[in-house]
């Protein structure tokens, strides 16, 4: 009788599980509904166009960002900070408005790097500086002293691009075959000027 009895309260448990609502609220977000790359600029077609990259769904609100855009409006003009993997958020600390904004970002600095060059910082305390604006062509030369009033320049990055000026470094694109001079020179603490190309 027990065992029966034990068996019937396990039946009207399981009944009254099955009758409890399991929905979940939910928040309507937008996301990427393909990988989007780090720079990529949404454009009018790329938000709402044919085939968009972005799209509004409803995601659980118990696990929507703060951040999270829900108006594609919003993200219309602006660059993606970083990539995106597909069915990812779109969140407002993931686009910025201006490409320069992406430097100031460690190795966004890339973006602003030409293919086969690297971004090199050279160290404003060894360094004289004179009008350079970022994205201005410079040459970066060494002023060697050999006594006796005697000052050589060599030229050791030419046709290099100022990428980023910040308080302690300037950071130039230069060819990759121009690095390890310009490392060395620092390393040596010899004084570098950026000329105008």
């Amino acid at each position: 009788m027990k065992s029966l009895l034990m068996i019937f309260l396990t039946m009207v448990a399981l009944a009254g599980l099955r009758k409890t609502d399991t929905r979940q609220e939910t928040v309507t977000i937008a996301i990427v509904n393909q990988p989007v790359v780090r720079g990529t600029v949404f454009t009018p077609d790329r938000v709402t166009g044919a085939t968009p990259v972005v799209q509004l769904v409803e995601w659980p609100a118990a696990l929507v960002p703060s951040n999270a855009i829900s108006n594609v409006q919003d993200i219309i003009g602006r660059i993606a900070k970083s990539d995106m993997p597909t069915r990812t958020p779109v969140l407002a600390t993931n686009l910025v408005d201006e490409m320069t904004q992406l430097s100031r970002i460690g190795s966004d600095v890339a973006l602003f790097t030409s293919p086969g060059n690297l971004a090199v910082p050279l160290d404003l305390r060894i360094l004289t500086v004179a009008g350079v604006q970022p994205f201005s062509c410079v040459d970066v030369v060494g002023m060697f002293d050999f006594g006796e009033d005697i000052v050589t320049v060599f030229m050791l990055g030419p046709g290099a691009e100022v990428v980023e000026i910040g308080q302690k470094n300037i950071i130039v694109s230069v060819l990759s075959e121009h690095v390890i001079t310009l490392v060395w020179a620092q390393d040596m603490g010899i004084p570098l000027s950026l000329q105008p190309c």
